[in-house]
């Protein structure tokens, strides 16, 4: 994945996060993970953000209870695809746990320069309660899955 200089208007809507309750999808034939995260699936095109991580990380989600977002699980419980609630929102997915925060907003890329209609997710991770404690603040562009740092569940 090619990485990109976050753009100020990503960088505001970190501060601006809304959205829905932590929900994981239940998954259909037409909308799952795969349907959005395989490149022969249906929804991959569409804005969304693949990501991989320990199985405890993910149980770690649900148990906190705290997060804002939208998403579908994979069958073996190790990756999941966060799902946009309104492309044109400024609102951010937020995963949090008891130690780290997470903000995370599709976008996709306008400039002529790049290639046209590339997507991108916009990654930050913080200390939980302490957003000016960042630990990683990155653009991901293409649509591979995102290895999660495992710091996040180590």
């Amino acid at each position: 994945m090619k990485l990109k200089t976050a753009l100020l208007p990503l960088a505001m809507a970190v501060a601006m996060a809304g959205g829905v309750a932590a929900d994981w999808l239940e998954p259909t034939a037409d909308r799952n993970y795969e349907t959005y995260c395989d490149p022969k699936g249906a929804e991959y095109n569409k804005l969304h953000a693949c990501f991989v991580a320990d199985p405890a990380y993910i149980k770690n989600l649900e148990f906190f209870g705290k997060s804002l977002f939208q998403g579908y699980l994979s069958r073996d419980q190790k990756k999941f695809v966060l799902l946009e609630n309104d492309q044109n929102s400024k609102s951010l997915s937020l995963l949090l746990t008891k130690q780290y925060s997470i903000a995370v907003k599709t976008w996709q890329v306008i400039n002529p320069i790049d290639k046209p209609a590339e997507k991108c997710v916009f990654v930050r991770i913080s200390n939980a309660g302490h957003p000016n404690e960042v630990r990683l603040r990155q653009n991901f562009c293409g649509l591979d899955p995102i290895s999660l740092p495992d710091m996040l569940w180590r």
